[in-house]
């Protein structure tokens, strides 16, 4: 365990996965880097019943290519744990990376059913840990549905997010309407990472938690000013 830990799980090829692409009943117990890569992104992508243990990266990294468009995308059944203190710290569950591919439509991200927690106090995550990372140039190009989880921070991190959208320079912007059904918080800070685009609305604190930590049926509008 610990320095003893591959640098990364799996690495799909040159082409966007397709034709129901899945990973089913797996666990990874120790990555230094990404657990799943996506190296050319998703065309039809869906894993069921993982768990990720002790990710250094992400749990699931997908890098888009020129050309993807609507696609779809799904994590199902599944727990992250980032708890062990000989990991690298931590990036998030997923990652969209749209930074290459510069698509407008990247189609749908579904991620249901699953325990996510940060769980050892004095072992922080990386600064900008969030459950889905989108990184791209254009505002929206995911449309992400969250349901029917538990999100869980031990850790004494200040920084986490829900929702991460990042540009190419590593600075967050854009706009992101997450749809969160029976989605439960507890020691997360924020639910977007960092600040509006064009320093609209400052830092995203101005998005409040839900009493009790819960979304039971609810539509987030982050960037441009523009929020629900």
């Amino acid at each position: 365990r610990g320095t003893n830990y591959p640098s990364l799980g799996i690495a799909t090829g040159n082409a966007p996965v397709d034709q129901n692409y899945r990973i089913e009943d797996m666990q990874f117990p120790g990555v230094k880097g990404d657990a799943i890569r996506l190296t050319s992104g998703f065309i039809n992508a869906h894993f069921d019943n993982l768990r990720f243990d002790a990710v250094g990266g992400f749990g699931i990294h997908s890098i888009a290519v020129p050309g993807a468009f609507a696609g779809s995308f799904s994590l199902d059944g599944f727990t992250y744990a980032a708890n062990d203190p000989g990991a690298l710290p931590a990036k998030g569950v997923v990652c969209v990376d749209n930074l290459t591919a510069n698509s407008s439509n990247l189609g749908t991200v579904f991620i249901n059913d699953g325990r996510i927690e940060l769980g050892i106090p004095s072992v922080l995550p990386d600064p900008k840990w969030s459950v889905l990372v989108v990184k791209s140039l254009n505002r929206q190009p995911v449309s992400p549905m969250l349901t029917n989880l538990t999100v869980q921070d031990s850790s004494g991190s200040t920084t986490d997010a829900l929702f991460r959208m990042e540009r190419a320079d590593g600075t967050s912007g854009g706009i992101l309407c997450p749809v969160l059904r029976n989605v439960v918080l507890a020691g997360i800070n924020k639910i977007f990472s960092g600040a509006m685009p064009n320093g609209v609305g400052g830092d995203q604190d101005n998005v409040p938690l839900p009493p009790g930590g819960k979304f039971v049926d609810a539509v987030l509008c982050r960037g441009m000013g523009d929020q629900a």
